[in-house]
């Protein structure tokens, strides 16, 4: 299995150091717990000089979604991390879903429910 991981910040460039910092922390954590599968992970060209030190080399893009247009149908799954702010993990969500690509987490569904005070 092929398996994708991005985190939001790590991989769109966020220029907020403690936001960088969280994420990136993140992102360590998720490819240890991958490391014995085939995983591609995206790094934002801003940090593409930066050794995440995961034993994976990161791909580095320019624009996420971009990148998520053209390269998504590549694998056969993903799993990713993002906040729900500005309705980004849910719109994330809804990429990943339309491609066909197996999400490895909550359904878009559950993400607008989760993220919508009123239907909570």
């Amino acid at each position: 299995m092929k398996l994708l991981i991005f985190e939001y910040a790590t991989a769109s460039g966020i220029d907020d150091p403690e936001i960088f910092l969280e994420g990136r922390s993140m992102l360590e954590a998720l490819l240890a717990d991958f490391r014995d599968f085939d995983v591609e992970f995206l790094l934002s060209e801003r940090f593409a000089d930066m050794d995440i030190g995961a034993g994976f080399r990161p791909s580095s893009i320019g624009d996420l979604d971009e990148w998520l247009q053209e390269n998504l149908k590549g694998f056969d799954a993903c799993m990713f991390i993002a906040a729900e702010e500005g309705m980004e993990l849910y719109r994330l969500t809804r990429i990943i879903e339309k491609s066909g690509v197996l999400l490895l987490g909550s359904s878009g569904d559950a993400v607008m429910t989760c993220s919508d005070k009123r239907l909570t």
